[in-house]
């Protein structure tokens, strides 16, 4: 705060602004540009080599989100706290998401309405094949997973497991 004194002619009374601060960071791993960087109503794209800066942001509490489709980013959001100065290596590590998708069929029919899971020691998803049976599963990380199908009294046989995933995999039919 300046008090200030001012009669009919006061000149020279010169003041500074200050544009705010900036949040600075990297993405690697799987995906460098393109990754939209978001926080605090504004958002950024992603360099070629995935650096970013979100800049003329107030003194405040931001939480810093990284997107683009297909990709999984770690951690998901990073909260940044400016006050007196722009924040500096607010990074994220990016992973591709891959799917695993099939058909169920009871001889030569399509069996839908069958439950079908697919995990791993990180994760689990499950979901129930289409009236055509089939069956999709996205937004999975790289690595090993089982598949478990199940339906009332209904046996499955020639399992694919484990699946390996990375890239993403269509499985052959399954026979229940």
């Amino acid at each position: 705060n300046l008090a200030l004194t001012l009669s009919s002619n006061t000149t020279g009374m010169n003041f500074g602004a200050i544009h705010g601060f900036a949040i600075h960071g990297q993405i690697t791993g799987d995906v460098l540009s393109g990754v939209t960087v978001s926080a605090g109503g504004k958002s950024t794209v992603t360099a070629s080599n995935g650096s970013y800066a979100l800049s003329n942001l107030c003194a405040g509490a931001y939480a810093v989100t990284p997107s683009l489709s297909g990709y999984q980013f770690e951690p998901g959001t990073n909260n940044v706290t400016l006050s007196s100065a722009d924040s500096n290596g607010v990074n994220f590590a990016s992973f591709t998401l891959f799917s695993i998708s099939g058909r169920i069929l009871d001889g030569t029919n399509k069996l839908g309405g069958v439950s079908v899971t697919i995990s791993n020691t990180a994760s689990t998803h499950t979901t129930l094949t289409t009236a055509n049976g089939t069956y999709a599963v996205s937004n999975l990380l790289a690595g090993t997973y089982i598949l478990t199908p199940s339906l009332g009294c209904y046996n499955f046989s020639n399992l694919p497991s484990p699946i390996t995933v990375g890239p993403s995999k269509n499985i052959p039919d399954i026979a229940a």
